[in-house]
């Protein structure tokens, strides 16, 4: 068995693929509270959005930082949140329109090398055998590129390119419209 963390079998990712697909009958109470967590979260109760929130933080204190918003009279939260809104909801936008610095292609192959032999490990410790299902393994290959070249699901914001040229909130905003950055930057090793 391999645990593929780059495509959930279930709908709320790693915890519930950990408990209900890989322990499978070992954790059947801790499945099932995975489970009903889900649902509690699906029917209105509060989701966490995970780190996509970290990039509109990242803006926020950049564009306090640099004196473009007034911190005495509005909280971190509530200015994240219209920022959030704006850029998603009103320019129909999400993170991957943003200008973003992403990891050396070399550092996300040893990360993909070290998910599937930690993966092995974990179906050896909990099977006692290595039973690797080749079609499994190239799926689980296939999500890690998906969310590599196309979620940039391992980039962050690159909060210097956003705000090169800009000196006001109202210029910020009018960046934000952009959604062509050039060619993503990549961290140097």
């Amino acid at each position: 068995h391999v645990m593929n963390y780059h495509a959930p079998s279930y709908p709320s990712a790693i915890t519930q693929n950990f408990y209900c697909g890989m322990l499978q009958n070992y954790t059947p109470h801790t499945c099932q509270g995975a489970l009903a967590l889900h649902e509690r979260q699906k029917n209105g109760g509060r989701v966490n959005v995970g780190g996509v929130v970290y990039a509109y933080d990242d803006i926020i204190l950049a564009a306090a930082k640099r004196g473009m918003i007034n911190t005495t009279a509005v909280t971190r939260i509530s200015a994240r949140t219209e920022l959030m809104a704006h850029h998603t909801q009103t320019l129909k936008k999400g993170f991957i329109d943003l200008p973003l610095i992403c990891p050396p292609q070399s550092a996300l192959d040893r990360l993909l090398n070290k998910t599937l032999a930690m993966e092995r490990k974990m179906s050896m410790d909990v099977y006692g055998t290595v039973d690797v299902d080749p079609a499994m393994e190239a799926q689980h290959i296939q999500e890690f590129e998906k969310n590599v070249h196309k979620k940039h699901g391992y980039c962050s914001l690159n909060t210097e390119r956003l705000f090169a040229n800009i000196t006001s909130y109202s210029e910020l905003l009018k960046a934000l419209e952009n959604s062509d950055w050039g060619p993503v930057a990549r961290f140097v090793q």
